[in-house]
């Protein structure tokens, strides 16, 4: 398997992984939306939500890396 082709199949994948993720996102940011700043620090400092923010921003960051790759090419 060359280079291009794994980039490409790791592209599917984490953008078949980010769905979930993006509603799951979403779906608490609009929860969080009208709470005092302390509801919203405890939800940010709770484990699953630390790692699923984490996950979140880890594979937005990669898809627009790999999109501006494949746009200067």
């Amino acid at each position: 398997m060359n280079s291009t082709t794994k980039k490409w199949l790791f592209m599917k994948i984490s953008s078949a992984i980010l769905v979930p993720l993006m509603i799951w996102f979403i779906l608490n940011l609009v929860s969080i939306f009208d709470k005092d700043y302390i509801e919203v620090v405890n939800f940010f400092t709770t484990q699953p939500s630390k790692i699923l923010v984490s996950l979140t921003l880890v594979f937005y960051m990669n898809n627009g890396s790999k999109e501006s790759w494949r746009a200067q090419r």
